[in-house]
């Protein structure tokens, strides 16, 4: 079954261009958008993750930015813009 990719890879595409396009995105109510035409989209926390991950790394390589640090935890580590980048 194709679905789980096929809606990872939508979204991400729709993600990115509102990234480069308005500076600013919320991944969760671009999710729900979505939703509301394809209910079975993006149903796990696992793709959730990995929209959020693929943001955070899109952002360090194309700005060298990291996000503000926030109460969000993935894989163990929180993004701090107060550290130097490695």
């Amino acid at each position: 079954n194709g679905g789980p990719s096929c809606s990872i890879f939508c979204m991400s595409f729709i993600l990115l261009n509102q990234l480069n396009n308005e500076y600013s995105i919320d991944i969760f109510q671009r999710v729900r958008a979505l939703q509301r035409q394809r209910p079975a989209m993006i149903t796990s926390f696992a793709q959730y993750e990995y929209l959020y991950e693929m943001i955070f790394k899109y952002l360090d390589q194309s700005f060298n930015l990291l996000p503000v640090k926030s109460s969000l935890s993935l894989n163990n580590s929180i993004y701090d813009n107060d550290q130097e980048n490695p």
